[in-house]
């Protein structure tokens, strides 16, 4: 299961409440989710998918890229 924050105009774009830590969410009336601008946990960051596979290539181990993104190997694990 892939997080990011949809690229969508800022029209279709309202305010859906707040999360537990006092977070401002939003829902895109268009693709109708839910999402937060900025996320705390690193591994929801959209340039996190591009940094695994440039570390792949480079022949990092699993620990090493978890280490490296500050996320957790099992989340590592479950992208694509």
């Amino acid at each position: 299961m892939k997080f990011s924050v949809p690229v969508v105009k800022k029209k279709t774009v309202i305010k859906n409440g707040r999360t537990k830590n006092k977070k401002q969410q939003y829902f895109c009336k268009n693709c109708s989710k839910r999402f937060i601008e900025n996320y705390t946990y690193n591994a929801y960051k959209n340039y996190i998918d591009n940094y695994i596979v440039v570390f792949t290539k480079e022949e990092l181990g699993i620990r090493s890229i978890a280490r490296v993104l500050k996320i957790s190997a099992t989340t590592l694990l479950k992208r694509k």
